[in-house]
């Protein structure tokens, strides 16, 4: 795995926080990436995406990574700002940057693509766009809804009554 930037400023993480506020082109996303989280997973990951599909979630998850990444790993030392901006860019995306050995985890290891990939053949199994697998996603995440593969439907479906208003009478905008 080749990282060839990171945004270990506070300069750099406050411009990757306000180019994920918005979606973006794979091409402009490559072009911004490039000299604030270069990394080939990333770039990588960028290839296997669709045109139109939002690329955001993708970057917060390889940031995540990095961030993982013992201190030594670095040629140059992580600012405690920027670090602190990036685990406020990881959270927004639903992934834990303080994960504790007593805590469950909270779908760290869940993306949209895993979700597609589990209802293979049975997409009828879950009647949402992608848009909003997404947001029921980080709405669970966010809320505490804990799962394993036998049932992260089930709670994906929960997180969605809640965000349409099927189960409490109003729904809820995640990046509104």
């Amino acid at each position: 795995m080749g990282i060839w930037a990171v945004p270990n400023t506070a300069k750099k993480a406050e411009r990757l926080k306000m180019l994920l506020t918005k979606n973006m082109s794979r091409a402009h996303a490559e072009a911004e990436m490039y000299l604030l989280l270069g990394s080939d997973n990333l770039f990588d990951d960028f290839k296997e995406t669709v045109r139109g599909e939002d690329i955001r979630p993708i970057i917060a998850r390889r940031l995540k990574e990095i961030l993982d990444m013992p201190e030594s790993s670095f040629s140059a030392q992580w600012e405690p700002e920027a670090r602190s901006i990036c685990e406020s860019i990881i959270a927004d995306y639903g992934l834990q940057t303080d994960i504790q050995p007593d805590k469950p985890i909270i779908f760290v290891s869940w993306s949209v693509e895993d979700i597609l990939e589990l209802l293979e053949g049975n997409e009828g199994d879950l009647d949402m766009t992608v848009e909003e697998i997404h947001d029921a996603l980080i709405y669970a995440a966010r809320h505490g809804y804990h799962s394993g593969p036998d049932s992260i439907l089930d709670s994906i479906r929960d997180a969605h009554r809640v965000l349409t208003g099927q189960e409490t009478g109003t729904g809820e905008a995640l990046f509104r």
